[in-house]
């Protein structure tokens, strides 16, 4: 059974959020992923880019119009995701149903347009390419690129490099030395990959509707060697997360058992349980008039958490210091005085979130609570609940929060993508008052997309870059330049 956790019984002094540290355990493997950082994306002919290189930084934010192409580098990253997933290219452009069908049905969402519209109109090809670049501490620069032909839902070029490599490439349809001849209308594509061995490279057969860095496992990698560097790969772009969430879905119960947080905030409650459950957090029982069973919470007020407890052992400790974070980021990024967080059970083994407010013993439920506070509970869960590696995607950030208030997001956000942590954020925003409260560091990852009227082609430029921006500074704020159209004027061509 859980250690009891009495909140009256505890005075642990009070963590400010900005001190939440992740926990890493000194003793723990060192694992090929831990620091691994999405730094490049390459996009060629690819909806509205034509050939742009897009930097990634920790915390990236991405500011443009309407109809400059924010959704549809958002869209990039996102069939990215789906070769991390293992999906076939038809399902990574298409989408696809699982065949449960019904209401339990798990939907793979596809790319906006679909196969025609996905390569740039405007180059009159059918071919796109992506190249993405990831640092990884222990395994250096890596380079994995794919090139797909849309009409035909194949694979027309794939490659993956890496600076500590032992050879020119891993795996390689195009090498330089020794090219490969490759049949248009075969369903097969051929492929170079190292060996050790003197003499050229050994090439092999792969299907063609499926990516190949998916195919590039046991045998047919060859070697361990090689398939611990498409492994990195993989496991990065599954950790692509979009996230969007809606305040209907956080108000749902979530059934135990599903521990990941969905795309639009399914889970939620569950995901919360299971960091409580880590946090060996007691329940509580009571009997409520009028209910035929009883009331059972899980819950942690921010007071109640002995971070000092050295009996603890170190997933504990994580833990607890985790729900200490979220509870003082609620805090400050709300009007209301946020004691602690909670879960409440139903006889359906379904649990739904809550957060205790002072005044009041009895904890408010989802039902109840705002959009925005249900939104920032939801994201600070995501950024702080869990440690693993993830690269969340979030549309328009600043959704839910009031403009007084987003300098303490911006704040929630680098503190949770500080190195070590294993989290990186990729947002859009709309809202001059992120731009005017930019930190120093952050402003170096500001990019504002642009459309370059002569070569028909979305441009990306730092917001740093931006011609006359040290001039105009001088009179008006970054917010203000934008509200007046000034920055989306600089970046456009």
């Amino acid at each position: 059974m859980p250690r009891e956790v009495s909140c009256r019984r505890h005075r642990a002094r009070r963590p400010a959020a900005s001190e939440y540290r992740p926990y890493v355990s000194s003793s723990a493997p060192r694992k090929w992923n831990t620091g691994v950082v999405l730094t490049t994306l390459c996009l060629r002919n690819f909806k509205s880019f034509g050939d742009v290189s897009v930097p990634f930084g920790p915390f990236t934010l991405i500011y443009g119009s309407n109809g400059v192409g924010k959704s549809n580098l958002l869209d990039a990253l996102r069939f990215l995701l789906a070769i991390g997933q293992g999906r076939s290219v038809r399902d990574a452009i298409e989408g696809h149903a699982s065949a449960a069908g019904g209401p339990t049905a798990t939907v793979m969402t596809g790319i906006r347009g679909g196969a025609q519209n996905l390569p740039r109109y405007a180059a009159q090809t059918s071919v796109f390419e992506l190249e993405v670049t990831l640092d990884n501490e222990q395994a250096g620069k890596i380079t994995y690129t794919v090139a797909v032909d849309t009409s035909a839902y194949k694979i027309v070029r794939e490659e993956l490099k890496a600076a500590r490599h032992s050879g020119a490439y891993v795996f390689s349809t195009h090498p330089d030395v020794a090219p490969l001849k490759q049949a248009p209308d075969s369903p097969a594509i051929a492929a170079r990959y190292y060996t050790s061995s003197p003499g050229r490279n050994p090439s092999r057969s792969f299907s063609s509707h499926e990516f190949i860095i998916n195919q590039f496992t046991g045998r047919k990698a060859e070697t361990v060697a090689n398939e611990r560097w498409a492994d990195v790969v993989r496991r990065e772009l599954a950790a692509l997360t979009p996230l969007e969430l809606h305040p209907e879905v956080l108000r749902q119960y979530s059934p135990l058992g599903r521990f990941t947080l969905g795309e639009h905030g399914e889970n939620f409650a569950a995901v919360t349980w299971s960091l409580l459950a880590r946090a060996e957090i007691d329940q509580t029982v009571t009997e409520s008039p009028g209910r035929a069973w009883p009331n059972i919470i899980t819950a942690a007020r921010r007071d109640g958490l002995d971070l000092n407890d050295e009996s603890l052992d170190d997933e504990t400790s994580d833990a607890r210091a985790r729900l200490a974070a979220i509870c003082s980021w609620l805090a400050e990024l709300t009007p209301r005085q946020i004691e602690g967080i909670a879960v409440e059970w139903a006889p359906t083994n379904e649990v739904i979130f809550s957060l205790f407010e002072a005044p009041h013993d009895r904890p408010l439920n989802a039902r109840v609570l705002s959009d925005g506070t249900l939104r920032l509970a939801a994201l600070a869960v995501a950024l702080l609940g869990e440690n693993r590696r993830e690269t969340f995607v979030i549309e328009e950030i600043e959704n839910g929060v009031n403009p007084a208030r987003v300098q303490l997001l911006l704040r929630l956000v680098e503190t949770a993508t500080r190195p070590g942590g294993g989290k990186q954020v990729i947002a859009t925003t709309h809202a001059p008052a992120l731009l005017d409260s930019l930190s120093e560091s952050l402003r170096r990852y500001t990019l504002v997309l642009g459309w370059d009227e002569e070569n028909e082609t979305s441009v990306v430029t730092s917001l740093e870059d931006l011609p006359g921006l040290e001039e105009a500074e001088g009179t008006s704020s970054l917010g203000d330049l934008l509200t007046e159209g000034w920055v989306q004027m600089a970046a456009d061509r």
